[in-house]
């Protein structure tokens, strides 16, 4: 019969030996940002923990199905109105099937870290209604699947990027209520909703401008001389 103190050493090896339970690469990601917020007064980040295998059971997360042996993968984070304070953080590369990102109306401060635009599977991105500073990268113009791009109402200034209007699948875009003091950049041909109203934008509409798509074109509210 084996001795209580045999039966002890067993079971602290067999436990030893078991594999260890470890959180996903995108679950790893999405903990820094949780990490990067100061303040969560409605609690939406509880759910995120580091002892669960995958995110995809945490508020405003979405995955992609199950492949065979591979884990899901995060294609979604949707947290809009959560009264969030805190940053954006610089380790979201991990999360390169990233979709979609809403964290519109929050409070969200900071400037939005390059790491964003190599996530080149998104389609929309909506960061409107925070405290973001700084200026929109021409690494914007990497996001060759982006569909949607809303930072309208933040405090972001410079230049629009030039190739912004270069992106095949942009078909809305707003501006809306900054501080970009540029000249307006033409070739939009492809856009149907452009609002870059409440700006500083200065100059003339370019001749080439927008294209036949245009639905809705709204450029109120900045220094803009000259004819249509």
């Amino acid at each position: 019969m084996m001795s209580s103190t045999a039966l002890l050493i067993s079971i602290f090896l067999f436990c030893s030996l078991q594999p260890i339970s470890t959180l996903t690469n995108d679950g790893v990601s999405l903990l820094s940002f949780k990490y990067s917020i100061l303040s969560d007064p409605l609690n939406v980040l509880d759910s995120w923990s580091s002892s669960n295998l995958t995110p995809c059971s945490w508020q405003g997360v979405s995955c992609s199905p199950p492949n065979n042996s591979d884990p899901p993968r995060v294609i979604g984070l949707s947290l809009p109105g959560s009264q969030l304070l805190g940053s954006m953080p610089t380790n979201l590369t991990l999360l390169d099937q990233l979709q979609w990102l809403n964290l519109s109306s929050n409070y969200i401060n900071g400037s939005i870290p390059d790491a964003l635009f190599t996530l080149s599977n998104l389609r929309i991105v909506d960061l409107s209604e925070n405290f973001i500073s700084g200026d929109l990268p021409e690494l914007v113009g990497n996001l060759r699947s982006l569909e949607i791009l809303d930072v309208s109402e933040n405090a972001l200034e410079g230049n629009i990027p030039r190739n912004l209007s270069r992106l095949h699948n942009l078909t809305t875009v707003s501006l809306r209520g900054n501080y970009f003091s540029c000249d307006l950049p033409a070739g939009f041909h492809r856009v149907k909703y452009l609002d870059l109203s409440s700006n500083l934008i200065n100059g003339s509409l370019p001749a080439d401008f927008g294209g036949g798509r245009v639905e809705y074109l709204n450029v109120s509210f900045n220094r803009i001389i000259g004819e249509i």
